[in-house]
């Protein structure tokens, strides 16, 4: 069996990706395509997928996602490798800014290929395709949803994995497949009191849509920046709806922008937005949401993706 449990996943990159290696400090120095950094994404789609599952239930979570990926004290029970001999030069993670303010550096290029594969640890001896397959599905919505590096959440570290996705089975699948893992472990449901406190994959807590329009990549990602900026001078940086920094503390954007390519190899932005609560002093009301949501369906033309069954 643990022979069989092992896929490669070949990822063209459609925008530059940010990923630095050890050393994050120089921006002179190469990026480097890390396992670490990809197992980091999935860990995060691992808590997305179950949180829409168990809901307010922390501890238990934890329990599942060190069952798969392991913890300072448990070796994972998968293993991930990259390859690839990757270009790479400096690009803005600013683009919508000139000069200095655009922040340049290092990053791979678009176009490259880097090769992603999946297997299961040698020492796992129970649930091992229970273990693989959900693994499988937090790396395959980190791919097709997300993106890996700084500035992901806007667009950056997009990559094409060379097929056809359909994102409400793909989502059904993954829940599917997690079910299973929630009654191995017996994991207990704790519905959230309000919004979810982190993102969660869920009927009510999530959104995705896609813009009509379509360009080059470095049009779309400035044009995208551009109006970010414009909608925090708009609310005068008080709706924290985009994320931000405020008090010396930095909240994290619950909008993540995935850049896709159509046939033609153009370029068009896919949009996923988590419902979470959010602690002070990042509180965010549900005017401050529907202003948010109102203001990017407007500037970008978005359509509705529908991907939970009714």
């Amino acid at each position: 069996m643990k022979d069989l449990l092992k896929e490669e996943y070949y990822c063209e990159l459609i925008t530059p990706m940010f990923l630095g290696g050890a050393d994050g400090t120089n921006s002179h120095a190469d990026p480097e395509a890390r396992p670490p950094s990809i197992r980091g994404g999935m860990r995060w789609w691992f808590r997305a997928i179950l949180g829409g599952l168990i809901g307010d239930n922390i501890y238990q979570l934890k329990i599942a996602e060190e069952y798969v990926f392991g913890s300072p004290t448990k070796s994972s029970s998968v293993v991930v490798k990259t390859t690839g001999n990757l270009k790479s030069t400096q690009y803005p993670r600013l683009p919508h800014e000139t000069g200095e303010k655009s922040a340049r550096r290092n990053a791979f290029s678009p176009n490259e290929i880097i090769r992603v594969t999946l297997s299961l640890s040698p020492h796992v001896r129970n649930d091992e395709e229970k273990i693989f397959k959900c693994a499988k599905y937090s790396l395959l919505l980190l791919l097709t949803l997300g993106g890996l590096g700084t500035r992901s959440r806007r667009g950056f570290g997009s990559v094409h994995l060379f097929e056809e996705r359909d994102y409400q089975k793909l989502i059904s699948e993954a829940q599917e497949t997690f079910k299973i893992l929630v009654t191995t472990l017996k994991l207990e449901n704790k519905d959230w009191i309000d919004k979810p406190s982190f993102p969660c994959l869920s009927k009510n807590h999530f959104n995705l849509w896609i813009a009509e329009s379509k360009d080059t990549w470095e049009n779309s990602l400035e044009n995208l920046m551009r109006k970010m900026s414009v909608f925090k001078s708009i609310t005068e940086g008080k709706n924290f709806a985009f994320g931000g920094v405020r008090d010396k503390k930095r909240q994290a954007s619950p909008l993540i922008v995935h850049a896709i390519k159509d046939e033609n190899k153009n370029i068009k932005l896919l949009f996923s937005h988590f419902l979470t609560s959010q602690e002070k002093p990042f509180e965010i009301s549900q005017l401050d949401r529907e202003n948010l949501e109102s203001y990017i369906k407007e500037k970008f033309k978005l359509k509705k993706v529908e991907v939970f069954h009714e």
